[in-house]
């Protein structure tokens, strides 16, 4: 396992289009555990439009800005690779809101954290519902609008 976790950390807010300046990608030492959390070594991080608003320093919608200086803030998925809390074995694959980093404490009742088994349940129920929703989706003109199980299939996570 790495000694070093590389982060993303916001340097500054954003004005007109984000630049080199205002995200740096630092080295730091492996992040410690205590009692209650666990470790997380992403494997995939969400880029997504509302790193912009988490980007500007303001509260303008259901999360807290990002503070400077703090890990940017991402949806991320990843394994245990520590755990000190005894629900959260280590193996266990998570989605949460991990940050930009290639390692990250969490503290599962206050992460977010979904189990990656619970995801591939939502899947299965995902696919089920849209099979009975399929009537609805059917326009005499068009055919079926553009659903296909292929990629359902892509988004189910492997444990």
């Amino acid at each position: 396992m790495s000694t070093v976790n590389r982060c993303y950390r916001l340097r500054s807010f954003p004005e007109g289009k984000i630049t080199k300046d205002d995200l740096e990608l630092v080295e730091e030492a492996f992040p410690e555990c205590q009692d209650g959390q666990v470790i997380v070594k992403n494997t995939f991080a969400s880029i997504d439009p509302t790193h912009r608003i988490w980007m500007s320093g303001k509260k303008a919608q259901y999360m807290d800005p990002v503070e400077i200086g703090d890990i940017m803030r991402a949806a991320t998925v990843g394994v245990i690779v520590v755990s000190k809390h005894p629900e959260w074995q280590v193996g266990t694959h998570v989605m949460g809101f991990g940050g930009l980093c290639d390692y990250f404490v969490g503290i599962p009742e206050k992460t977010c954290f979904i189990r990656a088994s619970v995801i591939r349940q939502m899947n299965r129920f995902l696919r089920l519902s849209i099979f009975r929703m399929l009537p609805s989706l059917l326009d005499s003109r068009r055919g079926m609008l553009p659903i296909r199980s292929s990629n359902l299939d892509r988004m189910t996570l492997s444990s």
